[in-house]
């Protein structure tokens, strides 16, 4: 709207996409809007104002992709009162950022002296003018204050001399002056309103009975007393906020008396025009708390349940303890924010007073049988969670059976927990779990709760990892993600579980940088929500992702971070619940088979040794459920100590389990162990016939630091397997031709994947390799851009030098990667020096 006063008909496409039932992803709207604005002639500036008042990371995520992506002629003014969350760092180094702060923005002693001489003329002397500049400090709003106040005033000097202090008490007091000096009905209107986040003339004139609101709101905006209008139809204004705020001072402090009055004349207003959030506000800030308990049980019973559960947690919070724990809607709503918050340990207590408030009477039994279906449902998410699966199971189908079909939030945490039950229980079973996934998503996405969705969204993705299928999973987490930035709005406690998942599966796959991306956001929108188990894993494949780019220390450093929580929050268990604590217990495990991991591939046996004498391993032990992870980790120990058989009957027991469960990412690994120990007795032709299983497996879904992981052992043995593919099964130079091509296109990418100490210049095949024909020839552009990035430039870098936006840089990349078969710039580069494209 605002690009259309100055380019008539801009952003019209744009608009009819925002308002279309299903729009695309904001991404695909914007770049519509970039290449209007691109044609359009001259240059124009944007003024985004308040942009402090943003919350929606979606919307930062849109406003960081415009700036990258700014046409020429466009410019971005931003006012706000804090820091931006957005590339500054990235906009100053390229000299694209003008920065005004606050010593900028105040008023020089000349410049005031300017001020003042230009709206009050010669009253002030220059002492005067010098006093004012000094008590203000320069400050533009005290100064504009301070002139109303000195309006008509004789005793200018006297003035200036009484008042000190910092900038608030300043305000407050030119506030004070400002209001006595206007009309009583202006003070009254101004001390009534001041409750009120947003004004419109009609709801003024109900908080206070007045019928000259819509006059008195032009009028205070014409005189520039503090009132901000909203909308260009000037329906809707608001107060400045520390106007505002000391409005309410001053009313507390002059008339407290009033202010129950008024917030339920706000809340009744409310209420007869359908706001009923805002009539909640109003009925607990009028310390109405039967009201509001009823306000809040109607927007419950709406299905509205699920959204805005902080907020719904303050409302609640508000209340009386006992008047929530009477009405078990409350208590029921109060469990669903407890879960929105991530704090399922607190629940329990919330849903036995709902089920005794229940088996008290006052709904009828349809009703009770629908809320009880809701206790169900929390309790079987709570079971599932804690690895209680059975009744979780038998709690998520009696919610089924006792929930109306249009109970959407309940039907979709029914669903989702019996996913999560059939998916990791003891009565696994994997049709049933990705069915119940997907009726979870499709039931979440029709009742608009994103966060549930996502949740079971990352949970299907782990089924499909689990289940070998990597690109699947992959797909699901992009979907997650772009359903998130679609949302819009604050960050949503599960999408830190989507950025922690994805991360590890990047990593799999070799793409390292965007593997950190991921993970360092997974981990910060962790640290925001609280989330202790998802920042676990986020620290434990980040160290993975350091390790793998063989930043070593970084590693350890990381992985001690996640020992550190999971110790913490252990030792911080053991006086809770026992199911906390187990959960706290097996986090712990998790890190320390993890660090052993980091250990193992470090060279560390002595320390990896001790680990496993300490957590009482050993190669015949029991394979208690769980403990998969830590007996694969010993059975590498044990092949690098140099006792390949004791691994070797360990790893058989393992791949039986494994097989057994269907879990084939584990398989894949356990047969690449199961190579390493039988090479280590020496036993080669086992070891690459273990190795071509592996490899069979995991060629489709790309699967590379399952390899790679293992070290130079593991290139060796891929290596030899090359060369056998290239002489061919009789052993004879000439019949390369008959190699298995996909296969050793295969290897080739995993042996480029190693780093430095394990490269393919130390592990040079002694035959000629069979580099495969391109699936598509390469544009001239994209030519040029794999040559830069040959050259090492960042993909910013190439922008500037190509002279082109950092998003075309990136679809070229994407279609190099393609037409070459990889998936990182460094196999990219590789696999172009192997086809002669690029020179060495």
């Amino acid at each position: 709207a605002a690009l259309q006063t100055v380019c008539e008909g801009a952003g019209a496409t744009a608009l009819a996409l925002l308002q279309s039932p299903q729009p695309p992803a904001i991404t695909s709207i914007l770049a519509t809007l970039i290449n209007e604005i691109a044609g359009a002639p001259g240059e124009l500036a944007l003024v985004l104002d308040d942009y402090h008042l943003i919350e929606g990371q979606a919307i930062h995520s849109a406003l960081a992709y415009l700036l990258d992506h700014l046409p020429p002629q466009m410019h971005l003014i931003i006012s706000s009162r804090a820091d931006l969350p957005l590339p500054l760092a990235r906009l100053r180094a390229r000299g694209q950022l003008v920065e005004l702060r606050a010593d900028d923005l105040r008023f020089t002693p000349e410049e005031v002296a300017a001020f003042l001489e230009r709206v009050l003329g010669p009253a002030l002397s220059a002492e005067d003018i010098v006093a004012l500049a000094a008590r203000t400090e320069g400050w533009i709003a005290g100064l504009q204050l301070a002139v109303l106040s000195l309006q008509d005033r004789e005793d200018a000097g006297r003035f200036i001399q009484t008042f000190s202090g910092d900038d608030r008490y300043i305000l407050e007091y030119l506030v004070e002056e400002v209001l006595q000096r206007q009309p009583a009905s202006v003070q009254s209107f101004l001390l009534d309103t001041s409750i009120l986040d947003r004004l419109c003339a009609p709801l003024c004139d109900a908080v206070t009975g007045r019928d000259d609101s819509r006059a008195m709101l032009e009028k205070l905006e014409a005189a520039n007393l503090f009132t901000v209008a909203l909308d260009s139809r000037q329906r809707w204004y608001r107060y400045h906020r520390l106007f505002a705020d000391l409005l309410r001072h001053r009313l507390n402090q002059t008339a407290p008396e009033r202010l129950g009055m008024l917030h339920r004349r706000a809340c009744d207003w409310h209420e007869r025009n359908g706001l009923r959030a805002g009539a909640v506000t109003h009925a607990l800030a009028a310390r109405d708390h039967e009201r509001g308990a009823g306000l809040i049980e109607h927007i419950v019973r709406s299905g509205a349940i699920h959204s805005e559960t902080d907020t719904l947690l303050r409302w609640l919070k508000a209340l009386p303890d006992e008047l929530v724990r009477s009405r078990p809607l409350l208590s029921i709503a109060y469990a669903w924010a407890l879960l929105g918050a991530d704090r399922l340990e607190a629940i329990e207590p919330w849903l036995q007073d709902a089920e005794s408030a229940l088996e008290r009477g006052g709904l009828d039994e349809r009703e009770t049988r629908r809320w009880l279906g809701h206790v169900d449902a929390l309790r079987a998410n709570i079971a599932s969670l804690a690895g209680r699966f059975e009744p979780a199971v038998e709690l998520a189908q009696r919610a089924r059976r006792r929930l109306p079909e249009d109970d959407l939030p309940g039907r979709s945490l029914a669903a989702l927990s019996l996913g999560h039950a059939y998916a990791f229980g003891c009565c696994m079973d994997v049709g049933e779990a990705t069915r119940a996934f997907t009726e979870a998503i499709a039931i979440s996405q029709a009742a608009g709760n994103v966060s549930l969705a996502l949740a079971a969204m990352t949970r299907l993705a782990g089924l499909h990892s689990r289940g070998g299928h990597l690109r699947q999973a992959g797909e699901t987490y992009r979907q997650a993600l772009r359903l998130a930035a679609e949302r819009g709005g604050g960050p949503l406690p599960s999408l830190s579980e989507v950025h922690v998942n994805f991360g590890e599966l990047l990593r799999e796959w070799h793409e390292l940088e965007a593997a950190v991306d991921h993970l360092s956001e997974g981990i910060r929108l962790c640290k925001q929500g609280g989330r202790l188990a998802d920042l676990v894993h986020g620290y434990i494949f980040l160290a993975r992702a350091r390790q793998s780019q063989g930043d070593t220390n970084g590693a350890l450093i990381t992985i001690q971070k996640a020992r550190l929580l999971a110790d913490g929050a252990l030792e911080a268990s053991q006086s809770t619940q026992q199911a906390e604590s187990r959960t706290q217990a097996w986090l712990a495990r998790l890190v320390a088979e993890n660090q052993a991991w980091l250990w193992i591939a470090q060279g560390n046996l002595d320390a990896a040794a001790r680990w496993a004498q300490q957590c009482g391993l050993e190669p015949g032990g029991d394979l208690e459920a769980g403990t998969s992870a830590e007996y694969a980790t010993l059975a590498r120990l044990l092949t690098v100590q140099g006792k390949p058989e004791q691994a070797l009957e360990l790893l058989a027991r393992l791949l039986a389990e494994s097989q057994a469960e269907g879990t084939v990412w584990n398989t894949i690994h356990l047969r690449t162990l199961q190579a390493l120990a039988w090479q280590a007795q020496g036993d080669t032709a086992q070891a690459l016939a273990a190795l071509g299983l592996a490899l069979s497996m995991a060629g489709p879904e790309g699967y590379i630091h399952t390899f790679t992981d293992k070290g130079p052992p593991m290139a060796r043995l891929l290596h030899e397997l090359r060369e056998r593919e290239l002489r061919g099964t009789g052993g004879h130079r000439e019949t390369a031709g008959t190699a298995n091509r996909t296969l050793v296109a295969y290897i080739d990418t995993l042996l480029s994947a190693f780093g430095p100490d394990v490269g393919a210049d130390r592990l040079a095949p002694s035959v000629p390799s069979v580099p495969s024909a391109l699936i598509e020839p390469l544009s001239e552009r994209e030519l040029e851009v794999l040559r830069l990035l040959a050259a090492g430039l960042s993909n910013r870098e190439i922008a500037e030098e190509l002279i082109v936006a950092i998003g075309t840089v990136k679809k070229h990349t994407h279609n190099i990667y393609g037409k070459l078969g990889v998936r990182s710039r460094t196999q990219a580069v590789l696999r172009a020096r192997e086809l002669g494209i690029v020179e060495e």
